[in-house]
Parts: structure tokens; C-alpha cells; sequence
């Protein structure tokens, strides 16, 4: 639990052996736990080219302190000759077995052309219980396009998501049996804020079985 929050960069749990253990009872053992924290502040640049968009360079922060509480903050912004965007999440505590998150995203461009503003607003909750891995979240975008020689329109959806994933195999990181199930599903509709109806459904299912020793067939 402590190496899944983001505030630590290390953590281990020792227990020392009781100097005088009785035969039967409870036994009383010291319990020692090293951790290493991540710095409270990170400050990244990035530059490079697209053949899409061109020059590009970008500034991205992150925070573990956010308005004296232990938030988690990223924020960036990315400049492009044809695209530039700025975003800020937010990242609650964890809790019990859920992690909760909301943020916002700012992005324009030009090319070929079309000129279009995006706004986005987002809430997510990640949540694991057992072997199944939950996502769901609340997307509000509004995307104003202005092609040339055409009249401009504006898009605007509510979106809602979810997502399970069902993982039962003998080793998560490096598989030999078992099997990993995935459904995703969202949509919007014109009573809550989206200019269309729509729906979206996704899903994948995994299996592995062992051939030999170290040889897996998926």
C-alpha cells in the first residue's frame, strides 16, 4: 500500500525475531519500516519536432503538496507550432480501496485549414477490489472547429465510463497461466449535455497456457 501511493519512492517492512518468545501466546515483535520519500516538487522540460505540428517544447509539474493538504498536482504546458495545450490534474489521496482524481485540459490548433479550441473537464475513480480493477469517470468537452471557405460548429458531449478488468493468472508480471478479461463501455446522451446519442462498447479477453517450463502460449 505504501510503494502504491506516490509519495514514497521505496518502502520495506522488517520484523525482528522477540528476544524471549514464550511457548505458546501472543508473540511481540518489533515491527521496523524503511521508506524513502519522493522530493515534494518536480520541474521537467521536454523539446523535440513533429512532422505534424513542428518545434514543440514543453514544461510539466509535479507536485505531492497541493494547497497544504497531500494532493497530488501535475500540470503541463506544451507549445507546438500548430498546437498548443495546457492540463492540470488532481490527484486525491488514496482511500481504503479507491483513487480519485479530476482535471482539466485546454488545447488549440491549426492545421490543413481547421482551426479548433478544445475544452475538457474530467472525474475519474480507480478502484480494485479483490481481482477486479475498476475505472469510472465523467468527461465534459466542448470543441469549437473554424474551417476555411466553411462555417464554423461547436460539439459538446457529456460523457459517461466505465471499466472492468478481471485479472486471475498465477504471476501479474510475468504470466504462465490464467486468463485476463476486459470490458469497457460509455456514452452520452442529448438529455445530458451531448449535442448526439451515442455509445461506446469495448472488450478483450486474454488467455495463457503453459507449454513448457519457461514457454507460454497467449
Amino acid at each position: 500500500e505504501l510503494q502504491c501511493t506516490p509519495y514514497f519512492a521505496s518502502a520495506s517492512v522488517e520484523i525482528a525475531e522477540p528476544e524471549n518468545p514464550p511457548e505458546r501466546g501472543v508473540v511481540q515483535a518489533p515491527v521496523t519500516v524503511h521508506v524513502q520519500e519522493n522530493p515534494p516538487h518536480r520541474l521537467s522540460f521536454g523539446a523535440g519536432a513533429s512532422t505534424n505540428t513542428g518545434a514543440q517544447g514543453e514544461v510539466i509539474y509535479q507536485g505531492l503538496i497541493f494547497l497544504n493538504e497531500p494532493l497530488q498536482l501535475g500540470a503541463g504546458l506544451r507549445l507546438e507550432q500548430l498546437r498548443q495545450s495546457a492540463f492540470a490534474d488532481v490527484h486525491l489521496p488514496p482511500k481504503d480501496d479507491r483513487r480519485d482524481s479530476f482535471g482539466t485540459l485546454i488545447e488549440g490548433e491549426d492545421i490543413a485549414g481547421l482551426r479548433r479550441h478544445r475544452v475538457a473537464l474530467a472525474a475519474v475513480r480507480n478502484q480494485v477490489r479483490g481481482s477486479v480493477e475498476a475505472r469510472y469517470a465523467v468527461n465534459l468537452q466542448r470543441e469549437i472547429n473554424e474551417p476555411d471557405n466553411a462555417p464554423s460548429s461547436t460539439n459538446t458531449s457529456l460523457t459517461l465510463d466505465g471499466g472492468w478488468t478481471v485479472r486471475r493468472v498465477d504471476d501479474p508480471l510475468n504470466p504462465h497461466r490464467g486468463f485476463v478479461a476486459q470490458l469497457q463501455a460509455g456514452g452520452g446522451s442529448k438529455a445530458l449535455l451531448s449535442d448526439q446519442n451515442f455509445f461506446r462498447l469495448y472488450t478483450r479477453y486474454q488467455h495463457y497456457f503453459p507449454l513448457a517450463e519457461h514457454d507460454v502460449l497467449t
